[in-house]
């Protein structure tokens, strides 16, 4: 599949065998230089260029955020995706470190648990310290994590920005029913 940087106007080529991840919107396919890029599904609105340029107002590593933006050809406008860096294989999803038996055989213990949760935390500060943005989907497969007790926030262009409310596609667990299943920032801390 032949994909245009949106910006530079430069082709390359990207393998859809070399797939690494699939969700709601994309897949996610590695294009090497420990970049990878989200290719949106069909039926899927992509991200706009004014919620591309208000997400590089994230300056915190710990946000894979989107680097730049991919066309279908030189003079389109519409956007299919987008490139972002590369998450080591050493993380694995959140959700991981709610099973007794993998942090068992991890050595995941108490001490790693409250550091994971303090940085996630941190986190959820620091994105809310821009103003307008609102995580939505705030859940345990959009944090990876590694052993060492890194963090990393996946799906960062799925977040509300000033002029884009969220999409609403979020997990029912994390719904925030108490405030009227608002995604808001108070909806945030509920997840």
């Amino acid at each position: 599949m032949k994909v245009y940087n949106k910006l530079t106007g430069s082709s390359f080529d990207i393998d859809t065998n070399k797939e690494i991840a699939r969700g709601g919107e994309g897949m996610i396919i590695d294009i090497g230089n420990n970049l990878t890029a989200k290719i949106y599904l069909t039926g899927i609105e992509p991200i706009t260029d004014a919620k591309f340029s208000y997400l590089n107002k994230i300056n915190s590593s710990i946000f894979i955020k989107p680097i730049s933006l991919l066309v279908s050809n030189k003079n389109d406008t519409k956007n299919i995706g987008f490139t972002m860096k590369l998450i080591p294989k050493e993380f694995f999803p959140l959700y991981s470190a709610f099973n007794t038996n993998f942090c068992k055989r991890n050595g995941l213990n108490d001490k790693w648990k409250l550091s994971i949760a303090e940085k996630i935390i941190e986190g959820v500060k620091y994105i809310h310290s821009i103003p307008g943005i609102v995580i939505g989907d705030l859940n345990w497969f959009n944090i990876l994590v590694n052993n060492k007790g890194e963090v990393f926030f996946i799906d960062v262009d799925s977040y509300e920005v000033p002029g884009e409310k969220h999409s609403g596609r979020l997990l029912e667990d994390i719904r925030d029913f108490y405030h009227n299943n608002d995604i808001s920032q108070n909806g945030d801390y509920f997840s």
